[in-house]
């Protein structure tokens, strides 16, 4: 993929997602969805290794996240040519962020378990 895989690209998102996480957490998941013009996203915390994923409230920050991703989206589609329909982003506290795209259709608005979708684009990538 082209540089915009450079960390300085990811910088941005993991600020902002600090911004909103708990004292304490080992990994934050910002999940982005689209397709049709429609787009959905969603964010979790984990606050320890054995942990469940909670939903994350973004508060205001939301804007600037969503910012963000349809920023990215638009990065990548000028890029490749092709936009991504469904990306997971984690972040652990380090600022280490892990990204995953897929390109398959995904209706942002069906009622979908979106953290299973994002865990099963790890087992895949």
């Amino acid at each position: 993929m082209a540089q915009m895989h450079e960390k300085q690209t990811f910088q941005e998102l993991a600020s902002l997602l600090g911004l909103i996480a708990p004292e304490d957490w080992v990994s934050l998941l910002s999940i982005y969805l689209f397709h049709d013009g429609a787009m959905k996203l969603k964010h979790y915390v984990k606050e320890g290794p054995r942990s469940n994923w909670r939903t994350l409230n973004t508060g205001s920050v939301g804007f600037d996240i969503m910012d963000w991703w349809q920023n990215y989206h638009g990065l990548v589609k000028e890029a490749e040519g092709s936009e991504f329909k469904f990306a997971k982003a984690q972040i652990d506290p380090s600022g280490n962020l892990k990204m995953r795209l897929s390109y398959e259709a995904v209706d942002p608005l069906s009622d979908i378990d979106v953290l299973r979708i994002a865990e099963n684009l790890s087992e895949n990538s």
